[in-house]
């Protein structure tokens, strides 16, 4: 599993959950990056998998988060199945969740 940058820093969960969330506007209510990986936790959880493996990295002084989570559903030995995740602060992209997988050899 492998999550590549081309810019910033690889920080563990605890890192992430340090990082500092801008106030709210009018218009802009900006995510915890923490809360963004919580919520893919408990999918993962409620549907009886496991998180075999995680990988995240902040750029932009912590403005945008990157991550990456191995998930134990897999139906061959060949290859894992990984959810992308990524969150900003600084307005130009939003919360996503990509699903996709990753060769096991």
């Amino acid at each position: 599993m492998e999550l590549i940058m081309q810019e910033g820093k690889f920080v563990n969960r605890d890192e992430v959950a340090r990082t500092d969330t801008p106030g709210s506007t009018a218009t802009w209510h900006p995510v915890p990056h923490i809360d963004v990986i919580e919520a893919v936790t408990e999918v993962v959880r409620t549907h009886d998998w496991s998180i075999e493996g995680e990988k995240f990295g902040l750029a932009s002084e912590g403005q945008k988060m990157f991550g990456v989570m191995e998930i134990s559903r897999s139906s061959s030995p060949e290859w894992h199945r990984c959810i992308g995740i990524r969150n900003s602060h600084d307005k130009r992209s939003t919360e996503r969740r990509i699903p996709t997988t990753h060769s096991a050899t």
